[in-house]
């Protein structure tokens, strides 16, 4: 049985290699991060921050919001090397750090990325919470997702 070095699927599960055209069926199912620097870029973060607003929701209901897509999520996503990643156990407090900013200040920072250009390109300490939001985002709304990184 072939295994796919990338996502670890059997060959018949595996979407990997699979065309980007009509003959191929999309799989919402199957969801590959960015790589860090196209997250970090300052256009990536604005329109990811645009997503969110458009949201209307608060700090801490941002948070419940990934916490809630990834415990639902029934599929199987990947890193932009393609390491497994265990969506259901994700700690969303342990990434943001909530014990350490229970006023979530820095969703709030995010969120104004939405509204004026980032001036340089997100720091990597904050890549961690970038992949988790944009993670959520391709969850609920993988369009909107691509689009923030295209």
């Amino acid at each position: 049985m072939n295994i796919c070095g990338i996502c670890k699927l059997s060959g018949l599960a595996c979407t990997c290699g699979a065309a980007a055209n009509d003959n191929c069926q999309f799989d919402p199912t199957f969801i590959r991060l960015p790589p860090d620097g196209v997250l970090a870029n300052e256009s990536a973060v604005h329109r990811l921050a645009m997503a969110y607003r458009g949201k209307g929701l608060s700090r801490r209901a941002i948070l419940d919001h990934l916490t809630d897509a990834f415990v639902s999520f029934d599929g199987v996503a990947v890193d932009a090397r393609g390491n497994r990643i265990d969506v259901p156990g994700i700690e969303v407090d342990d990434t943001f750090r909530t014990e350490d900013d229970p006023s979530e200040r820095w969703i709030s920072d995010f969120l104004r990325a939405g509204v004026a250009m980032p001036r340089r390109k997100a720091q990597a300490r904050v890549l961690p919470r970038l992949r988790l939001l944009w993670l959520a985002l391709a969850i609920t709304n993988r369009m909107q997702a691509e689009l923030a990184v295209a």
